[in-house]
């Protein structure tokens, strides 16, 4: 019997069990305190102003400097807008070869295309999210001018390894660390020790200012290159200083947000022991079917996810019949709202976008296997434990369906 009949003739009354709300969602705003409202507040009617060269950014960027342990912070309007401005303080320009992880985000690989350069896709090692190392030093080229990390969901992937690797080769290391604010790997904080890292503060990140970004870098010369450049040019290089000296985009910040953002970072631990509880949630009430689906990321003495998402991998006997976008449409119906589902992920090199930039030969077997495998479970705020618990019963009642219905089939 096909697969399409099997669906049809077994999921139906189950499917008939949806539900019209949600009993976990994918992702929800931030509650916000007494707290934030008084650091805006105050902000709003501060002399200085609320433009993004005012007061409250230079204290928002002096406070990320002190929490992550940073030379330099540069505040910016959007994720997106630090990666593409690292880019470019980095010196890559059109023509240049940029290696990106094959399963990412779609916006870690836009700034590439903005910049005019080529996006080249490396698959990861098995069962990780971290580069496979030797496929990553088979496609440097002398066009290759940067190596872009992302550490999706929270889990760690910039190793030493891969430092030295990019130092070893002359490559300029940029981290995507828009997930991942407050992982640890190695010992140190993603997006810190590098070049450049780069950060979101969109309204669903651990630092949540609505829209928002930040750069952090140890290197003077790189933050006054990525200043100048998210400044419209203005800014002093040398002895000149004035719009129309050097290039730049207006990528400036405002004050409200960064003084939203004072507030956010000051409350950041107390955010990281949420979602780390809430994740050791997840994991409790999901241990007794380890045979159906296990943690994908195992943290060790100097390696620690920020919980941002809780991922499990789900066992390839359900997956080889229902892979995970299957899986999760069916979890979506049931009232499980999931990050698979809610954003149909795929690996970057099946975006329309990006096809341009791959061979037709191109094959990224790790991680397509990883994402026919993947189950993103919510660790924000709103996910209370009796939700937790209800939600935990249906994924566990969903797979064990389809784990049954696997084996009849090979039979």
């Amino acid at each position: 019997m096909s697969t399409a009949a099997l669906l049809k003739n077994n999921t139906s009354d189950f499917l008939g069990q949806t539900r019209s709300k949600k009993i976990v969602e994918a992702s929800i705003s931030p509650s916000r305190d007494r707290a934030d409202l008084e650091v805006v507040e105050k902000a709003l009617f501060d002399e200085s102003g609320l433009a993004g060269t005012d007061n409250y950014v230079s204290k928002y960027e002096e406070r990320l400097k002190s929490y992550f342990g940073s030379a330099h912070a540069i505040a910016v309007s959007s994720g997106t807008a630090s990666i593409h401005s690292a880019l470019y303080a980095a010196g890559v320009s059109s023509g240049d070869e940029v290696l990106v992880p094959a399963l990412a985000a779609v916006m870690s690989a836009i700034p590439i295309l903005e910049i005019g350069a080529i996006p080249i896709f490396v698959d990861c090692c098995e069962n990780s999210i971290e580069f496979n190392l030797e496929e990553l030093a088979s496609k440097v080229t002398p066009r290759t001018k940067a190596v872009l990390s992302v550490p999706m969901w929270g889990i760690p992937t910039t190793s030493t390894r891969l430092k030295n690797f990019c130092r070893e080769k002359d490559l300029t290391l940029i981290v995507d660390a828009a997930q991942a604010t407050g992982t640890i790997v190695d010992g140190t904080l993603e997006g810190t020790d590098v070049p450049f890292g780069c950060f979101s503060t969109h309204e669903i990140k651990l630092i949540s200012t609505g829209e928002g970004g930040f750069i952090l870098t140890d290197d003077p010369d790189n933050a006054d290159r990525s200043k100048t450049f998210v400044r419209i040019g203005n800014n002093i290089i040398g002895d000149r200083k004035g719009f129309g000296e050097h290039f730049g985009l207006n990528y400036k910040f405002n004050s409200l947000s960064a003084a939203l953002g004072i507030s956010q970072v000051n409350k950041l631990q107390e955010t990281l022991q949420k979602r780390r509880m809430i994740a050791q949630y997840w994991m409790a009430a999901l241990a007794s079917r380890g045979d159906l689906l296990w943690p994908f990321f195992e943290e060790k003495a100097n390696q620690r996810s920020n919980c941002y998402s809780l991922v499990y991998l789900i066992d390839d006997k359900i997956t080889r019949q229902f892979d995970s976008a299957y899986i999760a449409c069916l979890l979506n119906e049931r009232g499980i709202g999931n990050e698979v589902y809610k954003y149909s992920l795929r690996i970057l090199p099946d975006y329309p976008i990006f096809r341009p930039y791959c061979n037709s030969d191109s094959r990224y077997p790790n991680a397509t296997s990883i994402l026919k495998r993947l189950l993103v479970l919510p660790t924000h705020q709103g996910v209370n434990r009796k939700n937790l618990r209800i939600a935990a019963e249906v994924i566990i009642e969903v797979l064990s369906m389809l784990y049954n219905q696997s084996n009849s089939t090979d039979i």
